[in-house]
């Protein structure tokens, strides 16, 4: 099984929307796969633009740790975050991670 989980480091959460995550305070550690929402992609090939179109078809992981069985999927993972506070957040991607790699996508002011 491919276990993904994503923590924030210092953080305390509270939900904004429905899958935004507002942080508030700085002393506590925060599962942000349980306010995510995944895409599978099977094929390999889309590219940001194409996931940005597909919104739509993003699924709630609805769990502490996204965890799928191993397959040659990507996974897009999706989160807002509104920080609060006057700290840096820091996010850290937890796992045995010896053949696999994340890429961090943050849309710019045009989305």
């Amino acid at each position: 099984f491919l276990s993904f989980s994503i923590v924030w480091l210092f953080t305390t959460v509270s939900l904004y929307a429905q899958d935004t995550l507002v942080i508030r305070d700085t002393e506590s550690l925060v599962l942000v796969s349980e306010h995510a929402f995944y895409l599978e992609d099977s094929s390999n090939v889309l590219s940001i633009e194409d996931v940005l179109k597909k919104t739509q078809q993003f699924r709630a992981v609805n769990q502490p740790v996204f965890a799928r069985p191993a397959s040659a999927s990507s996974y897009w993972i999706r989160f807002t975050v509104v920080n609060e506070t006057n700290e840096e957040l820091v996010l850290e991607a937890g796992g045995p991670f010896s053949s696999w790699f994340i890429d961090f996508y943050r849309p710019d002011s045009t989305g």
